[in-house]
């Protein structure tokens, strides 16, 4: 079950979820690369850290009430996790150029 914050759309309205999409690729992409420690802790519940991650980024929106579109919200969800940082940025920039270099415009 999710709770739904009172905040969701009047005072926490991403401006798009694009940067959270990417934020969770590049997790996944550390993933498939072998970066991330994918014996999952027994408070994942069995999911892998991948997994754990966008359930972190639903609950963070949908019941904290928080902008998850934020690079600071993201960060502190991958802290929680455990997830190395600074291979997700590079993953992060990786992502977005071989998007632009496809010819995908998700900032228009």
């Amino acid at each position: 079950m999710v709770l739904i914050s009172p905040n969701l759309w009047t005072s926490v309205s991403p401006e798009s979820s694009t940067s959270a999409h990417l934020y969770l690729k590049a997790i996944q992409q550390c993933s498939i690369r072998g970066e991330l420690d994918e014996q999952p802790p027994v408070e994942l519940n069995s999911r892998s850290r991948f997994e754990e991650a966008i359930w972190a980024f639903r609950d963070e929106f949908f019941s904290q009430g928080r902008d998850n579109s934020r690079r600071g919200v993201q960060d502190e969800i991958a802290e929680r996790l455990q997830l190395p940082l600074m291979p997700m940025y590079v993953n992060c920039c990786v992502t977005l150029t071989m998007v632009m270099l496809a010819g995908v415009n998700f900032f228009n």
